[in-house]
């Protein structure tokens, strides 16, 4: 008897969860205009528009920067707070090596409009990467948006002499948190952003 009730009550609170979060989409969207896009990459800055999808009604946003230093993570301890009464959150970055460690990341959407500089060790191979995950998000969840990062470090052959490179795609397509990478992929400096969301208090504002 006493099984059937934990059951059940496992089962009431799996119902409550699911009830009070909805999927959440993230989606990624780059320059389309090729005169400007050249003139970018003449200037090494990068970009990406980045909409996050869902029903946000009745809940906060907080948007949180989060910094990797030899592996260690720090968070961004004042996040953008805002409530977000559409469907779609849009946030637009802009990032670009300053120096060798030193980065400057822009990002504007209807809550922010910020610049900072950052120390990123060894940041001119760094690009702005989507940050796809592997299993399904909901509002429940903390959802990486975007991340400021190199990727895999490789060795392979090069007319038959080994020679190393970065393998982009190899960190982007493995769907991995970035909070993940230090301990699994040893990238252990880089920047990047997360969304999470509470319910909204009338009182807090």
């Amino acid at each position: 008897m006493c099984r059937i009730w934990i059951f059940l009550v496992f089962c009431l609170a799996s119902l409550l969860a699911s009830a009070q979060s909805s999927k959440v989409e993230v989606s990624y969207e780059l320059c389309e205009d090729d005169m400007i896009r050249e003139l970018m990459d003449f200037q090494e800055i990068r970009y990406y528009k980045v909409f996050v999808k869902g029903d946000f009604s009745g809940k906060m946003c907080n948007l949180v920067m989060v910094h990797c230093r030899d592996g260690k993570f720090s968070y961004d301890n004042k996040p953008v707070r805002f409530q977000e009464k559409d469907s779609v959150i849009q946030l637009t970055y802009f990032a670009q090596s300053v120096d060798a460690d030193t980065s400057k990341i822009s990002l504007k959407s209807k809550a922010i409009h910020s610049t900072s500089k950052y120390d990123v060790k060894n940041c001119k191979s760094h690009i702005l990467m989507e940050t796809y995950t592997e299993t399904p998000l909901t509002t429940a969840d903390t959802i990486p948006v975007i991340a400021y990062t190199t990727g895999l470090v490789q060795s392979f052959m090069f007319e038959g002499k080994p020679v190393t490179g970065i393998d982009y795609c190899g960190l982007r397509f493995a769907k991995i948190n970035p909070e993940k990478w230090p301990e699994k992929y040893g990238v252990k400096d880089f920047v990047y952003y997360i969304i999470y969301f509470e319910p909204f208090d009338t009182g807090k504002e």
